[in-house]
């Protein structure tokens, strides 16, 4: 006989949710009932218990999948009486798969608060919910919690205090049997990134890279004729360059990855976009056998359609104060500028073996682009030697060609060099801008040396450094001590120079400033960039100097990783560059446009978000 009610919840269920099956039996007597799910045609008892006085029952038991259910009381004797055999209607329950989502918004700055949304269905009212954070070391960690309401949505808010890639999830927990449900990862890009790029096959994050002496950048950029941003990357394992071209209003990439062979020229040198409007690259190779007549050293010279116009060459037996050129560019970072139809070219070299050792010394040189013939500064008077030269940085300001050095042993110092009313007279003063301590060819000085700027007031090098006169191998623990930003004014005409701190960290305190870069952002205006490192994380500061070296203004990026493998573009106000995330080990890693709004220098914000 069917008689009574059945009811079932909830519904629909979670596979593995305990439901709550209840309703009534007729006669209102005390007796058993079994509940029962209809399998193969048969009925398959699950759970058993006695009806209330009231003919009432509760049973439970879990859900596995879509049945037809219903409750039995078997026929039985209560009080002498004999009760017929009684089953409920069915109820068929439904199993549905359990779905959580997050929704954030799609830029979140460090140090901003959030309130992120997680709707899970089907809503189970009170739930915990769950948000959580990857680690460093790839551990996800509780940070904020929150119960679902009626709807199956939880609101919760929390800060992000993370300045690389920042992942949440959340985590619908596990309740009444069913398990817990975990939405997909939401990622953001590193604090400060304004677009994704792809992955790239370089890790480095500096143009020194922790090393006592610098590299050839790895990226170069320029606007084309549509003012278009390019950007120039060396891949050393093809042996080409590859140009990618985006638009600055969207960084969208436009059209196909443009690929210029240098086969034959492993050595990269580096990229110049001339203001005649060409493009000059700087690469070269080997000479193991010590060949005079080898061409060692070359730039090319393309125009804005890398149709290749001509190559000058220099060859192996060039002299620059000492002869030879055994391996170009060898500890260091080339650097060149365009005076009229003349291309300097600062670089350095490993020389022939002199008393069976390679030294490193600079070399000067200069390019006649108009017939691509390349002649050396090899008279005593046009010479600004230095060895070990760890980084070459050339400009000119007003009539004269400076030459900057990383100088590791004679001079052990920063050394600039001027050849005053080029290229119509020859003779060079040097000048040493910052002495450092420690023994000649030490290799290790405590600094770098990573921008130039020239302008009304003379010219302005920047890098950072430990303390001096606290000597690499004199003060114990000065190897360890942390760095500040310097800009060294200079006056070329007459040598006259001051160092001024940009940056005032203790030795042995919390904060360390990473390698500076520096791109003119204006009249006499030059924005000095660059990333301090603490226990905290890293934060991007930013300087705003003149020529003098004075400076004008001041911002600081929490959480925002500055990667120094490049100098900054300037486009309609907006300085962008391309980095990847700190701390980044294996390549392939993800690659981001950044960039910061310097329509006013003052008070420059990043793309990523509003003004302030």
């Amino acid at each position: 006989m069917t008689a009574g009610s059945l009811s079932a919840s909830p519904t629909p269920a979670i596979s593995g949710e305990y439901l709550v099956f209840t309703g009534r039996v007729s006669p209102r007597v005390v007796r058993p009932v079994a509940l029962q799910q209809k399998r193969s045609g048969s009925w398959l008892t699950l759970a058993t218990g006695r009806l209330t006085s009231t003919g009432s029952f509760r049973l439970r038991s879990a859900a596995t999948a879509t049945c037809i259910y219903r409750v039995r009381a078997p026929k039985t004797t209560v009080s002498g009486r004999t009760l017929a055999a009684v089953v409920t209607p069915t109820r068929q329950v439904p199993i549905v798969s359990q779905t959580a989502a997050l929704e954030a918004p799609s830029r979140v700055s460090v140090g901003e608060s959030i309130t992120v949304t997680v709707t899970a269905a089907p809503a189970r009212a009170g739930r915990a919910v769950v948000v959580q954070e990857q680690d460093a070391e790839g551990t996800w960690v509780d940070v904020a919690s929150d119960a679902e309401d009626a709807t199956g949505t939880a609101s919760i808010t929390l800060t992000r205090k993370v300045g690389g890639q920042w992942q949440l999830r959340a985590v619908v927990a596990a309740a009444n049997g069913a398990p817990e449900c975990v939405t997909a990862v939401a990622t953001w890009p590193p604090a400060g990134a304004v677009m994704e790029l792809g992955t790239v096959a370089w890790t480095r994050t500096s143009s020194y890279d922790g090393w006592n002496w610098a590299t050839p950048d790895l990226l170069h950029y320029y606007t084309d004729s549509a003012g278009s941003l390019a950007v120039v990357t060396h891949d050393s394992v093809a042996g080409t360059l590859a140009i990618d071209t985006f638009d600055p209003a969207t960084l969208q990439h436009v059209g196909d990855t443009r690929s210029v062979s240098l086969a034959g020229w492993p050595d990269w040198g580096g990229f110049y976009a001339g203001p005649d409007g060409h493009f000059y690259v700087l690469v070269g190779r080997e000479n193991p056998d010590e060949d005079d007549t080898l061409d060692v050293v070359a730039v090319r010279r393309y125009d804005r359609d890398w149709t290749l116009l001509g190559t000058a060459y220099v060859q192996g037996g060039a002299n620059h104060g000492v002869k030879g050129i055994y391996s170009p560019f060898d500890a260091s970072a080339p650097h060149m500028v365009l005076v009229g139809n003349r291309l300097v070219v600062h670089m350095g070299r490993l020389i022939y073996a002199f008393e069976g050792v390679h030294h490193q010394v600079n070399l000067t040189f200069e390019v006649d682009v108009d017939t691509m013939t390349a002649t050396a500064f090899q008279q005593l008077g046009d010479i600004a030697y230095c060895s070990h030269s760890f980084q070459q940085l050339v400009a000119m300001s007003g009539s004269s060609l400076v030459m900057i050095d990383h100088g590791d042993a004679y001079p052990r110092a920063i050394q600039m060099g001027v050849m005053a009313g080029y290229p119509s007279q020859r003779q060079v003063s040097a000048y040493r801008l910052f002495e450092f301590n420690g023994a000649i060819g030490d290799n290790f000085t405590g600094a770098t040396v990573t921008g130039l700027v020239s302008g009304p007031s003379g010219i302005v090098v920047i890098g950072n450094s430990i303390r001096h006169p606290d000597a690499p191998n004199g003060t114990p623990g000065s190897v360890d001590e942390q760095r500040n930003i310097y800009a060294i004014w200079a006056d070329p005409a007459s040598g006259a120079h001051a160092v001024r701190w940009l940056t005032d960290f203790a030795p042995q305190g919390a904060d360390n400033a990473l390698e500076p870069r520096v791109v003119r952002v204006g009249s006499d205006r030059y924005a000095v960039l660059f990333s301090v490192h603490s226990d905290s994380g890293y934060r991007m500061e930013y300087r705003l100097i003149d020529s003098a070296g004075t400076v004008l203004a001041s911002t600081s990026f929490p959480g925002v990783f500055l990667c120094a493998v490049s100098e900054p573009i300037l486009i309609d106000g907006k300085v962008y560059w391309v980095g990847i995330e700190p701390d980044s080990w294996s390549p392939p890693v993800p690659a981001y446009f950044f960039g910061i709004d310097v329509s006013d220098p003052t008070t420059p914000f990043l793309l990523s978000r509003t003004a302030p």
